[in-house]
């Protein structure tokens, strides 16, 4: 069998490599307390695993929490704790391979040698559990003796917080929302406006071919595999369509491409394309956890275009951002807001809703909900 990790649109992780593994099969309660108890002495971790549907795909997501932080570890130290865990000598050597690979990289990049190096983020507790139990369902599985052809990797976006400070990723993909409403004139002028108005400093975007880098040993390999023709297109095409964005300063417009975006962008244009069919016609849209990854301006500013111009389509969101309770338009419409508990099963099905509570229509429910 030829296992084939396309990671090239949305990137890889451990929890999602970990998740894959499980819903090929590796168990669940196995890995959380191989993860569970190798991350240990790097700081206390909590496992779960929950089914989640993505775009309508049924998956598994491995959430590992990080309890505790101790601090970071010399290279030498920080592999000798790795060698003295109760595993497979498989799994030990393969995981201590993939660490000594990052800390090759760290050196080079902070001009240090191998032994000086400090593990930080990879060395924090949950990333030890990501390797560890990555590793361990590999092998688990019986994937040592089974071809594994994995393709370059899409590694995110935006900018991310590291104990070395802020520093930039580069970003994935909502290529194909942007080209179909380039491609409508309409729906190309509400996304422009949308850009323009909510202070990103975007006039406009197009569509744009870069080129797409595949490495000729993954090219012959997937040659000569018995996979479809379209299938091998697909994953040997040398461009890929992507898109530009129009920026404007004092000193003239200029271009920024996508993979340059901050995360917030990126999700600002996803749900733009749901805020569109709500206003020109009659929609219910369930949109999940809104608020992540968006500023709460924009979250505002999206939720106002929606309520002041669609006339009969009706928008149902989660989200965690508590600071929407402190929002005039909710504290007088408080029936639209229900808050969610969690149960003694740990289930999320205990509902209130907002003006439940017998709350004076001065006292904000923002401030109420912060107090218990």
């Amino acid at each position: 069998m030829t296992i084939i990790i396309d990671p090239q649109s949305s990137g890889i992780a451990g929890n999602m490599l970990i998740g894959a593994f499980v819903d090929l099969g590796a168990d669940a309660d196995e890995l959380k307390e191989v993860m569970e108890k190798s991350a240990h002495d790097f700081g206390e971790v909590e496992v779960t695993f929950t089914k989640v549907a993505k775009h309508g795909i049924d998956s598994t997501f491995c959430h590992v929490e990080m309890l505790e932080h101790k601090h970071s570890a010399p290279f030498k130290d920080f592999i000798s704790k790795i060698r003295s865990l109760d595993l497979d000598d498989d799994v030990i050597s393969t995981s201590i391979r993939i660490f000594k690979r990052i800390a090759e990289a760290e050196s080079k990049v902070h001009g240090k040698s191998l032994e000086e190096v400090h593990f930080h983020e990879v060395g924090a507790s949950d990333a030890v559990a990501d390797v560890i139990g990555s590793v361990y369902a590999y092998y688990s599985l019986g994937y040592d003796s089974q071809e594994i052809i994995g393709l370059p990797i899409a590694v995110g976006g935006g900018r991310v917080k590291t104990a070395h400070g802020i520093i930039p990723v580069p970003a994935p993909a909502v290529v194909e929302i942007l080209k179909d409403a380039y491609n409508t004139s309409k729906k190309r002028k509400f996304y422009n406006t949308m850009l323009q108005k909510a202070d990103l400093n975007i006039l406009e975007y197009r569509p744009i071919v870069e080129d797409r880098f595949v490495p000729s040993e993954y090219r012959e390999r997937i040659q000569k595999e018995n996979i479809p023709e379209e299938m091998k297109e697909a994953l040997l095409k040398p461009t890929a369509d992507s898109v530009a964005f129009v920026n404007h300063s004092n000193d003239g417009d200029f271009d920024i491409p996508l993979k340059w975006q901050s995360k917030g962008t990126i999700k600002y244009i996803r749900i733009l394309d749901a805020l569109y069919d709500m206003i020109t016609s009659s929609h219910v849209y369930y949109l999940d956890e809104l608020g992540e990854d968006l500023h709460n301006d924009l979250l505002y500013y999206y939720l106002n275009v929606f309520i002041f111009n669609s006339e009969k389509s009706q928008l149902i969101i989660t989200s965690q951002e508590t600071t929407l309770l402190s929002q005039d338009l909710i504290n007088e419409n408080r029936g639209v807001v229900w808050f969610v508990e969690k149960n003694k099963e740990t289930a999320s099905s205990e509902y209130s809703r907002g003006d439940s509570f017998g709350l004076h229509k001065n006292l904000s429910l923002y401030n109420s909900y912060r107090i218990g």
